[in-house]
C-alpha cells in the first residue's frame, strides 16, 4: 500500500467517523422533534394529536428530511475546519507524499465523505419511507412519487458538486495566501493585520469572479456564439444558464486548485504543536 493510499483511507476513516455521528444526532433530533410537536403534557397525562399511531413513523421521515439540510450545513463547515486544521499539522504533514498531494487527498476525501452523509440519508429515509407504506395505510394511499429525470436536474447535481469543491478551495486559499502574505509583512502575527489581508483577498477573489462570470455571461455553450442581445426566458435559457455557470466554476475551481497547490508547496509552512 503506497503512503498516497494509506493516508486517503485514514483521512476517510476519521470523517466518516464524524458522519457517522452526525448521522445519528440527526436521528435522534428528529425523534425527538417529532414526539414534541405531536405530544403534549397536561395535568400529569401524556396527550397527542395523532389520530394513528403509524403517523408518528411519518413525522419522523418528515422530520428527518427536514433536519437533512441543517444537519448537512453544520457537516459543511466542519469538514472545511478540519481541512484547514488538518493542512496546519505538521504531524500529518509528515507522511513521506507531497504537499500538494497531500493536500488533494485531504480535498477528495472530504467530498467523498459529504457523498457518504448523502448516501446514509437516503438509506435511512428510504427504510423510514418502507416502513410507513407497510404500516400506514393511509399515507400509502396518498403516496405519490413522480420522478422525471431531466438534463436540468443533472447539471444542477454537477453545479451542487464544483461548488462544494469550490467552498473547500476557497477557504484553503485564504488561509494559504493570507498566511503566506503576513509572513512577509511587519508583525506578521497581528490579527489586525492578518484580518486586513484577508479582506483585501476577499475583494480581490469577488472581482476575480465578477470578471470570470462577465466572460461567459452572454455566451452559449449549445451553440458556440456570444449572444450579445437578451434572450428570452425559456427552458432552453434556463439550461444555458446552468451551463455557463458549470463552466464558470470549473474555471474558477481549476485556478484556485492551481494556486492553492502553488501556495502549500512553496509558502505554507505546517504549524508546531
Amino acid at each position: 500500500m503506497t503512503p498516497a493510499t494509506h493516508l486517503f483511507k485514514e483521512l476517510l476513516k476519521r470523517k466518516i467517523q464524524r458522519v457517522n455521528i452526525i448521522v445519528t444526532i440527526q436521528f435522534v433530533s428528529a425523534i425527538a422533534l417529532a414526539f414534541f410537536t405531536n405530544f403534549s403534557m397536561n395535568s400529569g397525562m401524556i396527550h397527542t394529536r395523532l389520530t394513528n399511531p403509524a403517523d408518528f413513523l411519518t413525522e419522523i421521515l418528515a422530520c428527518f428530511g427536514s433536519l437533512f439540510f441543517v444537519f448537512g450545513l453544520i457537516l459543511f463547515l466542519l469538514t472545511i475546519s478540519q481541512n484547514e486544521r488538518l493542512n496546519r499539522d505538521q504531524t500529518w504533514r509528515l507522511i513521506p507524499i507531497t504537499d500538494g498531494k497531500f493536500y488533494i487527498e485531504n480535498i477528495f476525501s472530504s467530498f467523498i465523505s459529504l457523498i457518504y452523509f448523502v448516501l446514509v440519508n437516503v438509506i435511512i429515509a428510504f427504510i423510514l419511507l418502507l416502513i410507513c407504506v407497510l404500516f400506514n395505510s393511509k399515507f400509502r394511499q396518498n403516496l405519490g412519487i413522480n420522478i422525471h429525470p431531466s438534463l436540468e436536474f443533472f447539471y444542477v447535481i454537477i453545479v451542487a458538486i464544483l461548488s462544494c469543491f469550490f467552498m473547500f478551495l476557497i477557504a484553503s486559499f485564504l488561509n494559504f495566501s493570507s498566511i503566506a502574505i503576513s509572513d512577509f509583512l511587519p508583525q506578521g502575527s497581528n490579527r489586525t493585520i492578518l484580518f486586513l489581508v484577508r479582506l483585501s483577498i476577499i475583494i480581490v477573489i469577488i472581482g476575480f469572479i465578477w470578471k470570470i462570470n462577465s466572460v461567459f455571461s452572454f455566451y452559449d455553450f449549445f451553440t458556440g456564439n456570444f449572444n450579445l442581445v437578451n434572450l428570452k426566458v425559456t427552458s432552453l435559457n434556463s439550461l444555458v444558464e446552468l451551463e455557463n455557470l458549470m463552466i464558470v466554476l470549473f474555471v474558477i475551481d481549476l485556478v484556485i486548485l492551481a494556486l492553492n497547490l502553488f501556495l502549500i508547496n512553496h509558502f505554507f509552512e505546517p504549524e508546531k504543536k
